[in-house]
């Protein structure tokens, strides 16, 4: 896959394939592969949606990884990349038996935040008896847009599947709480198209999803142990669950998510260009965004980022010749606008 490559780009002028080496990569770990799943305990023959997503705080310019499942568990039915960040596969994930391989690059400069990079589905085989099985993300990896081949990676969570023919029922609510692996509590996201929620089975539910904070649920009692919400509309929104035990006491809990889908606007750059090699680059920017609101800017000089939460940036730019210069401005929900432009420095 993507351990130890060097790689050359050329995609919109950027030429990129994969080749192995024989030296070890360096690893910085300043990205991450998440595994979501919406569903964590079920029966035999359920059907379990699984998302996976590269989250990066540097510029991430390819990504691998291998999906790993029992197949005397279950059976892939089906695999989506329909909106995947991206750009070129050179292994696309496939519905064949596990492992799942899948690799490609992303477009210059390169992608930082939270995106989606496959969905899959996972059936539970009707004749199992295993109580539980584990579906992991292994071999992953992310290289640096910077062109030094860096490695950006820390370890992966998998997703442990329980299944159980009876419906468990609990005594009390220790360490009760509601959990979700698409969405953090109290955090903005872009991410409206998958809302997916868990806490422990064994209880009897009621819910409510809406804007209203302290909302205590008066639906009819299911067993359920996740709820999965899609396309919905930007704000902030609480999941309210009632929890009723085996003694009938109660207990509800609530849990905050905030959707902001809309790219910052009216991006302005002002650049003072250097005259001279150890000349400094200045640059001001200003943007607006109504929702979530303005995080920070990043600066790429040549696929090189620099952060920051200030409308004015210098750098020193220590080499002559062609140079391309991308403004990115994110908001909170990780959402960015770009302004990209070239200069010549003699």
């Amino acid at each position: 896959m993507l351990t130890k490559i060097y790689k050359i780009f050329l995609f919109s002028g950027l030429l990129f394939f994969f080749c192995t080496s024989t030296q070890a990569a360096v690893v910085l770990p300043q990205a991450k592969l998440i595994l979501a799943s919406d569903q964590l305990t079920v029966k035999p023959g359920a059907k379990i949606k699984f998302s996976t997503w590269l989250n990066a705080s540097a510029l991430v310019s390819a990504v691998g990884a291998k999906i790993s499942y029992d197949r005397n568990v279950f059976d892939i039915l089906k695999v989506s990349k329909d909106k995947s960040i991206v750009n070129l596969w050179v292994q696309e994930p496939k519905k064949i038996f596990p492992p799942i391989g899948f690799g490609g690059g992303i477009m210059y400069p390169g992608f930082e935040g939270v995106g989606e990079l496959f969905n899959f589905e996972l059936q539970v085989r009707a004749s199992t008896t295993t109580t539980s099985s584990i579906v992991s993300i292994i071999n992953d990896e992310a290289l640096s847009s910077d062109g030094s081949g860096l490695r950006l990676i820390s370890t992966t969570t998998p997703v442990t599947i329980n299944i159980s023919t009876t419906s468990i029922t609990k005594t009390g609510f220790a360490n009760l709480a509601i959990k979700s692996a698409t969405h953090s509590a109290n955090n903005w996201s872009n991410n409206n198209s998958k809302i997916w929620f868990n806490w422990p089975a064994g209880y009897q539910i009621a819910y409510g999803f809406n804007s209203k904070a302290d909302t205590v649920p008066v639906s009819s009692l299911k067993s359920l142990s996740s709820i999965s919400f899609d396309n919905v509309k930007d704000g902030t929104y609480y999941l309210h669950l009632k929890f009723v035990d085996q003694a009938k006491a109660t207990k509800v809990l609530h849990y905050k998510v905030m959707l902001d889908t809309k790219k910052p606007t009216n991006l302005l750059v002002i650049k003072t260009l250097p005259k001279k090699t150890g000349d400094l680059l200045k640059i001001s920017m200003k943007a607006k965004d109504v929702l979530s609101g303005i995080a920070y800017y990043n600066i790429i000089l040549d696929g090189k980022g620099n952060k920051t939460t200030k409308s004015a940036f210098s750098l020193v730019v220590k080499q002559p010749g062609s140079h391309r210069l991308t403004v990115r401005v994110f908001d909170k929900a990780g959402n960015f606008v770009e302004n990209n432009s070239t200069f010549v420095l003699k």
